[in-house]
């Protein structure tokens, strides 16, 4: 018995009493019938609101096609597959295809990249900036909008696939090995930096700094493009030899 199908019979049982001659206290047995009434109409709205709560959404419904309606006008989930596949769908080809091509290839070589792996090179990453392995993706996530599987998917796994599908073909001299271990291990500069897209606007920047180089911080929050550092005043991971641009690193220990 439902809600409603209760209190109609209450209301019934009542009317019997009145029917049959029981009609003491006559006002309150009246005031009472007119509550069920309200109760009724309210458990209606109630039930119904259920009811409605209790149906999946539009957009989570894959049965019927539809994921959004705007004023009756519904739009399908077919329609969504193609506006996302013609604002997205060759960058999406792309790393699919590219995905693939790096899977046969570690598939032939019978190279295998686990999880573990690639949970220990996001930890490695993420000590470059000094940070735990959730505040890196968390990082990722707000200031670059990559979650962390699209990361573990897109990037990290790729790149260590590639690095185990050229171990064997790369061979290391002396100085070759000298250097790695400089970059890994040697004297590193920790920096911050200002990303500008003209340099009219970083030499006036520059000039701002020379005068007040406690504000470089502020600086770079409110003026640098690179999203990832300016977060976090500028800060970027500590520069070391042979890990990239000869000019930068020269001038980055050149500082004083």
């Amino acid at each position: 018995m439902t809600v409603g199908e209760s209190v109609w019979t209450m209301i019934e049982i009542m009317n019997s009493w009145t029917v049959k001659g029981v009609t003491t206290m006559p006002q309150r047995m009246a005031r009472i019938r007119v509550g069920m009434m309200m109760l009724l109409r309210t458990t209606g709205v109630l039930m119904l609101g259920f009811a409605l709560a209790s149906r999946p959404a539009m957009g989570d419904d894959k049965s019927n096609g539809i994921v959004a309606v705007v004023n009756a006008d519904p739009i399908t989930r077919q329609t969504l597959a193609t506006e996302t596949t013609n604002r997205y769908g060759a960058d999406v080809l792309d790393a699919m295809i590219n995905r693939h091509l790096i899977f046969q290839a570690c598939k032939q070589k019978n190279i295998n990249i686990t999880e573990t792996m690639v949970r220990e090179e996001i930890m490695r990453m993420a000590g470059k900036f000094g940070l735990s392995m959730d505040a890196y993706l968390k990082l990722l996530q707000d200031e670059r909008h990559i979650p962390p599987q699209e990361y573990s998917r897109e990037i990290i796994w790729p790149l260590l696939a590639l690095r185990e599908l050229v171990a064997s073909d790369v061979q290391v001299g002396e100085e070759e090995f000298n250097q790695a271990f400089v970059a890994q291990f040697g004297e590193a500069v920790k920096c911050r930096m200002i990303m500008v897209p003209s340099e009219t606007t970083a030499n006036s920047l520059r000039e701002q700094a020379v005068r007040q180089p406690d504000q470089f911080a502020n600086f770079a929050k409110e003026y640098s493009v690179d999203e990832a550092s300016a977060s976090v005043g500028g800060l970027i991971p500590p520069i070391r030899r042979y890990n990239g641009d000869t000019n930068l690193e020269e001038a980055v220990f050149a500082l004083a």
